[in-house]
C-alpha cells in the first residue's frame, strides 16, 4: 500500500480480492430467517472494498458504511471497477 498526502492506494489488485460479481454481498440480512428481499437487508458496515480508478490505474480501499453513496457504488459496479476480499464473500459459495 502506497500512502501519498493522506490518502491509500495500491498500484497492483491485492492478491485475496476480487471482481465483486454480485451487489447483493454489499448486504446481509436483518432477519435471518427470512428471505433476501430489499425490506430485509441493510448495509454490511465496516466492509473494506477496493475501487479502481482507470484514469490512474490505481486501486483505492473504501470502507462501506450506512451513509455510502448507494448510485456511485452501483455505478463502480456496473463498470467493473468494484472489488470484495474473496473472503468476506457471503452469498456465494467461497473461492
Amino acid at each position: 500500500m502506497i500512502k501519498d498526502n493522506g490518502l491509500e492506494y495500491y498500484e497492483l489488485l491485492p492478491d485475496d480480492y476480487i471482481f465483486l460479481e454480485d451487489l447483493w454481498e454489499l448486504f446481509k440480512l436483518i432477519d435471518p430467517d427470512k428471505e433476501k428481499v430489499l425490506s430485509n437487508i441493510t448495509i454490511r458496515n465496516d466492509l473494506k472494498l477496493i475501487l479502481y480508478n482507470p484514469i490512474t490505474k490505481e486501486y483505492y480501499p473504501r470502507y462501506l458504511h450506512d451513509s455510502s453513496d448507494r448510485k456511485q457504488l452501483e455505478q463502480y459496479f456496473n463498470d467493473k471497477n468494484l472489488y470484495i476480499n474473496k473472503n468476506e464473500l457471503i452469498w456465494k459459495n467461497k473461492i
